[in-house]
């Protein structure tokens, strides 16, 4: 992480953001996924995927995420990692 995303930067700053999906998996880093903007791609992918087949949930990276977990997520992404 960049010096400055760490004190507040701006998105342009950062590269990639962890983000912790599983909080029960919190063991090292397997709670986490680190979500660069060619991840959060195939998030908007497999969030737009689920969405028109009616789905509340699904796996992504080994994490059941809900559908509309995910909405904001991408949302959060995008203004931290630029769309």
């Amino acid at each position: 992480m960049s010096e400055a995303t760490k004190k507040g930067g701006t998105k342009s700053d950062a590269a990639s953001v962890n983000i912790l999906v599983n909080p029960a998996n919190d063991k090292g880093n397997e709670g986490y996924i680190i979500f660069t903007k060619k991840k959060t791609d195939e998030l908007r992918t497999a969030y737009n995927q689920m969405r028109a087949d009616g789905e509340y949930k699904f796996k992504f990276e080994g994490h059941e995420l809900l559908v509309g977990y995910a909405k904001y997520l991408l949302e959060y992404l995008d203004d931290r990692l630029g769309k």
